[in-house]
């Protein structure tokens, strides 16, 4: 059995120090094994996978950029923090820009 007929989705968990030094948070990486990621699986196009999971916020998908940015928007984690693991710079920052941290409306 192939692995796109079966797959219903990935995480990917990575823990950051906490901005107040009381533990760790988790970034999460989610992909969900939607008919079009199976077929990106089933003819072997893994390169466009990460705009697949960029653009599937409706199915529930999330980048690890986007959960970076929301963490550091969200006064979770520091933004030197978050930087050390992004992937992709641009769409960080993007990212950080479409949500702006609370009190900088």
């Amino acid at each position: 059995m192939q692995l796109s007929m079966v797959l219903e989705g990935i995480l990917f968990q990575l823990l950051l120090p906490r901005s107040d030094g009381a533990g760790r948070v988790a970034a999460v990486e989610v992909l969900v094994g939607t008919p079009a990621v199976r077929n990106l699986i089933r003819s072997g196009e893994m390169a466009q996978m990460a705009t697949f999971i960029q653009m599937g916020a409706k199915f529930g998908m999330q980048s690890l950029d986007q959960s970076l940015a929301s963490l550091v928007n969200r006064g979770l984690v520091k933004q030197e923090e978050a930087r050390a693991y992004v992937r992709d710079a641009n769409q960080f920052q993007q990212a950080l820009a479409a949500r702006p941290a609370p009190g900088n409306s």
